[in-house]
């Protein structure tokens, strides 16, 4: 799918659940039932912040009158096909693809368990605050929606990004932060989730002058050796539909296309 955001005119991920929009929304309050209210992204952003996904055109704009009453200032949209769509109140602004790779370990698992990873690459055992290795989780959402996105208050994917970073570092539970080279200048960068026999990517960077070397391969497999130890299944990993680098590297390392997304972002009037 493709996503995009809708800002209700106004200058303009905590993650929830995602629910298909019935097509058959006539009421306000049926509308409070099919817009995801992002709480953490309206905190961190200082704008009420939705997300709807929405298959057609004419139910978008169904979509968006229902719910002028909700004051959102920034709704994230996602649709299976691309929207060319005007709404008299709205900017809707094409904030680039997202698509989502996975990967069984299933056939892998056996083959692997046995196998050694480059002595290089191992988890980042330096502090927190370690601006080499900020700067890596920035290059790896250098594409990403909240660096694209115009409406978006300045500073937003840098905080962002750094919050995210932070998040993987201090989760000792059941987030990993991977690193090729040494900790006080890493060469690339891998963070994952493990959580209930799966993994997720959260980010993956090499630095520019290390590009090229098979640095993103080498720790997407040890990632895959890492996951015997959580009994991971599967790893899954989202990156922007233009990354087209990225995309490369997952398919050249076994991983298969699972689900694309469009973005659209719209800027509404004050307080849609």
């Amino acid at each position: 799918m493709r996503p995009g955001a809708v800002h209700p005119q106004v200058e303009s991920r905590g993650k929830a659940p995602q629910r298909r929009i019935p097509y058959n929304c006539k009421t306000t309050a049926d509308c409070g039932k099919v817009i995801d209210d992002l709480s953490w992204d309206s905190n961190f952003l200082g704008l009420k912040t939705g997300r709807l996904h929405c298959d057609r055109e004419e139910q978008l704009l169904e979509c968006l009158a229902n719910i002028k009453g909700d004051h959102y200032q920034l709704i994230y949209v996602f649709s299976d096909t691309a929207i060319d769509v005007r709404p008299a109140d709205c900017r809707l602004i094409d904030v680039g693809g997202q698509v989502t790779y996975s990967k069984s370990l299933e056939i892998t698992r056996q083959s692997r368990e046995q196998e050694h990873s480059e002595d290089s690459i191992g988890i980042y055992q330096g502090p927190d605050e370690n601006e080499s290795l900020l700067q890596l989780a920035l290059l790896s959402g250098h594409l990403s929606r909240f660096r694209v996105d115009p409406w978006l208050p300045p500073g937003s994917f840098e905080r962002l990004y750094r919050q995210w970073l932070l998040n993987n570092l201090q989760n000792k539970e059941s987030s990993r932060v991977y690193i090729s080279g040494h900790s006080e200048d890493p060469e690339g960068i891998l963070t994952t989730t493990w959580k209930q026999a799966h993994g997720t990517i959260d980010l993956l960077a090499v630095r520019q002058d290390s590009q090229g070397k098979g640095i993103g391969s080498k720790l997407l497999e040890h990632i895959e050796n890492e996951a015997v130890k959580y009994s991971a299944h599967q790893i899954d990993v989202k990156t922007q539909m233009i990354n087209n680098a990225a995309r490369r590297t997952y398919e050249r390392n076994g991983y298969s296309l699972k689900l694309s997304l469009i973005h659209i972002s719209e800027p509404t009037r004050p307080r849609l």
